[in-house]
């Protein structure tokens, strides 16, 4: 079953763990902890910083309602996206081939269908550009070793 909890552990995943997660959002990390275990519900402005740094849906967030990511609500629909997107080329390409290495290497344990990649995709690019900007310079191996990272945390939470 999908808790709250379980909701929070993937937001600390986005952004390299629960430690950057707690200080980002201004939580001390046993009160993130309660949050993971379920013992306590964050308040509802705790909830709003996690998505503003992960880029999640608040809806997703609190009740496990809509689309997961924020940018996939636009006036309310999720089938409906901005008219213009733009991407940095390099980092979408980073962190597409550190991703594509890491289930290579762990693709016995672990099956993704290309809808699947297409949306691990998505979220991991958006973590980066979050953790990183919107630079001009890419860090190939900074942004392999974050994707490394988030990928084998998010899969020893599923799996």
């Amino acid at each position: 079953m999908e808790t709250l909890g379980n909701r929070i552990r993937i937001a600390a995943g986005m952004v390299r763990g629960g430690a950057e997660l707690a200080r980002n959002a201004g939580i001390s990390r046993n009160t993130l902890e309660n949050y993971l275990t379920d013992s306590t519900e964050p308040k509802i402005t705790v909830l709003i910083k996690i998505a503003e740094i992960t880029g999640l849906s608040i809806a997703w967030l609190a009740a496990g309602q809509g689309p997961m990511m924020a940018a996939d609500l636009v006036e309310g629909q999720a089938t409906h996206y901005a008219d213009s997107v733009i991407l940095n080329e390099d980092v979408l390409i980073a962190v597409i081939e550190a991703a594509e290495k890491w289930i290579e290497k762990n693709g016995n344990l672990h099956q993704f269908s290309p809808s699947a990649k297409a949306r691990v995709f998505r979220a991991l690019y958006r973590a980066e550009i979050k953790r990183i900007g919107d630079v001009e310079l890419v860090d190939t191996t900074d942004i392999e070793q974050s994707v490394q990272k988030g990928l084998t945390y998010l899969s020893e939470l599923v799996y």
